[in-house]
C-alpha cells in the first residue's frame, strides 16, 4: 500500500478505496498474530511518519512568518 499511496490519493473514487483500505487495515491490527500486528505496525508508522514531514512543510514556514512579525492576513494563506 505504500507503495501505491499517490496513486490511492489521485482521484476521489480512489481515496474512498483508500479509506476502506485503511479500515480493513484497522481492523488487522486487531489479530491477535505478532507478525501480522508487526506488518500493521510498520505501515502506520510510516503512514505517520509521512504526515509528520507534511505538516512540518506547512506549520515551519507559518511559525517563521508569525515570529518575522507578519500579521494573520499575511499568513493566512499558509492554512
Amino acid at each position: 500500500m505504500q507503495s501505491h499511496i499517490r496513486v490511492l490519493e489521485s482521484s476521489q473514487e480512489n481515496i474512498s478505496l483508500l479509506l476502506m483500505g485503511l479500515e480493513y487495515l484497522i481492523n488487522i491490527s486487531y489479530v491477535d498474530d505478532t507478525e501480522v500486528f508487526k506488518v500493521c505496525l510498520d505501515y502506520w508508522n510510516s503512514l505517520v511518519s509521512e504526515l509528520l514531514k507534511l505538516t512540518t512543510i506547512w506549520i515551519i514556514p507559518y511559525r517563521k512568518c508569525k515570529h518575522d512579525g507578519a500579521t494573520d492576513a499575511d499568513a493566512s494563506w499558509y492554512g
